[in-house]
């Protein structure tokens, strides 16, 4: 055997090798996508699950040590279950819930703030921004029905719609404006990260207004267009804003 060829195939063993490793030393997707709804579940103060908003601090730490769980599964299911480039996108998502969690549940003042908030909208309709939620999950889901060219901006475009409708409707839930921002900010925060990484130019609606693809804009729009919330869950697959980002983030790499 020729000194060459031997060299050769020394390389091709050393590849071999080095997939082979780099695939078992990968752990074993052992959560479903519903049990990992589930978990993103955890980390919604407001849902269509949802009753009412904590009414005092002994609730508020339950619904903190909630999320603490929900952080810890959805760790496991990013590491072990999703694809390489989700998985870095997903990391940037725990990655902000861990800070959302040190800020507003282990930090006393934060979470004083916090609980003032939602006890100004305690006595609120909170079915306004559930809607808000219902119709992001829903557009997340209808990514695979984008174009390829169109999807990081139809990404970028839902999460704006989300943040207005968020803050729009906000307003009907406390009369005190300091506090309506502090809850919009709020529940907007967890996936802001990944918006300012990878939305460039589609960083507003107004934004989103003038250079999104019009056809693809005005589709986006018709999707979620009724305020009937029966209307939009009958579009949804998944409850969780979690699984809506992975459904994202697997359709932004699909052609």
């Amino acid at each position: 055997m020729s000194t060459i060829l031997q060299k050769l195939l020394t390389q091709c063993s050393s590849i071999v090798l080095l997939l082979a490793l780099v695939v078992n030393g990968r752990p074993k997707c052992e959560i479903s996508d519903a049990y990992a709804n589930e978990c993103g579940k955890k980390l919604m103060f407001i849902s269509p699950d949802e009753v009412h908003l904590p009414n005092d601090d002994t609730e508020l730490k339950t619904r903190c040590a909630d999320i603490d769980e929900g952080l810890k599964c959805l760790k496991k299911y990013s590491k072990s279950c999703l694809d390489p480039f989700a998985t870095q996108m997903m990391n940037l998502v725990v990655k902000n819930g861990d800070k959302l969690e040190a800020k507003y549940c282990k930090n006393d003042s934060e979470r004083l703030k916090l609980l003032k908030s939602f006890q100004c909208a305690k006595d609120a309709d909170l079915s306004p921004i559930k809607l808000c939620i219902a119709k992001f999950v829903v557009q997340a889901e209808h990514l695979a029905d984008v174009p390829g060219d169109h999807r990081i901006p139809a990404a970028c475009c839902s999460f704006q719609m989300l943040k207005k409708c968020i803050q729009d409707k906000s307003v009907g839930l406390c009369n005190q404006p300091d506090k309506v921002n502090y809850i919009t900010n709020f529940l907007t925060e967890l996936t802001s990260d990944v918006v300012k990484t990878g939305c460039g130019r589609f960083d507003s609606l107004t934004h989103c207004n003038s250079a999104m693809d019009k056809k693809e804009w005005e589709k986006l729009k018709e999707l979620v267009s009724s305020d009937n919330m029966d209307v939009i869950l009958a579009k949804r697959v998944d409850s969780s804003p979690f699984m809506a980002l992975k459904h994202i983030m697997k359709h932004l790499i699909e052609e």
